[in-house]
């Protein structure tokens, strides 16, 4: 949907950015159900991974100076929860050189939302407290109207790093989250936080 506009708009308005309305608007007449979307990207990027996997990485960068901190921390337990699909994001991840089994990699293939792989976590480590670190105030607003109804199960925090719109850190801010920068992320990992 938002690559059909871009590919009818280009030419006539190069550098026309939606407002929030507009894309909502956008996004609301599309008629191809998201878990269907979802799939085609997936079923699109493993296409041109296989096609061009030089190209494909080439694309890519990781934060810093977070990646370099976890690459250090290569001893410490941490999993990634991800709408990526597994492949990529391990092909990503040992391209950048950070060391994790495809165990500790909860991914979106088979259209599985972040709520069922959190489900995976909790079982998978029952006894210990964690957080989970998003730059999407939708999946961290989801998690917490799943699992933090009566108690607070999961301490819910903002990248303001990454995939941000305007406004984002001040409507985390609104829900109670901490929003976080890659320095504050990197402090809490420093004392055990």
């Amino acid at each position: 949907m938002l690559m059909n506009w871009c590919l009818n708009h280009y030419r006539a308005a190069p550098d026309q950015i939606l407002a929030p309305h507009e894309y909502e608007a956008l996004i609301a007449g599309e008629a191809v159900p998201i878990t269907d979307r979802t799939l085609r990207i997936y079923e699109t990027r493993s296409q041109f991974i296989a096609d061009d996997p030089e190209s494909w990485l080439a694309l890519h960068e990781p934060y810093q100076p977070l990646w370099d901190e976890l690459i250090q921390r290569s001893n410490s337990v941490f999993v990634i929860l991800t709408n990526k699909n597994r492949d990529a994001a391990l092909r990503l991840c040992d391209h950048f050189g950070l060391g994790i089994q495809a165990a500790d990699v909860y991914s979106g293939d088979d259209g599985r939302s972040k709520v069922e792989n959190m489900r995976q976590i909790q079982k998978r480590y029952p006894d210990q407290p964690f957080g989970f670190i998003d730059d999407s105030v939708k999946n961290l607003r989801e998690l917490e109207q799943y699992f933090n109804v009566d108690k607070q199960k999961i301490q819910l925090m903002f990248a303001s790093w990454g995939y941000t719109g305007p406004g984002d850190e001040k409507i985390a801010l609104k829900y109670g989250y901490t929003v976080l920068n890659q320095k504050d992320l990197i402090a809490m990992l420093d004392y055990g936080g």
